[in-house]
């Protein structure tokens, strides 16, 4: 996940991730998300998000759910 950079498109996101776990409309951010699961840290489960703007390029990513994101979007 280190590889994805804002402003890539979301083809370029998903030939270096894959399809993501699931994918969502942001309604506080704008704009859609993905969530993925990864390596679990400490033995907790993981998810990295993805979002994208309306153009679908991305915008944010970090270690936490779309709905985590959504809620306080930074």
């Amino acid at each position: 996940m280190s590889d994805v950079k804002v402003g890539m498109t979301k083809q370029q996101v998903r030939a270096i991730a894959g399809p993501p776990s699931t994918s969502a409309t942001l309604i506080h951010a704008n704009g859609t998300c993905d969530t993925y699961a990864v390596a679990p840290r400490d033995g907790k489960a993981q998810t990295y998000f993805v979002s994208y703007n309306d153009t679908g390029h991305v915008m944010n990513k970090g270690y936490q759910s779309c709905s985590e994101y959504d809620a306080e979007p930074k």
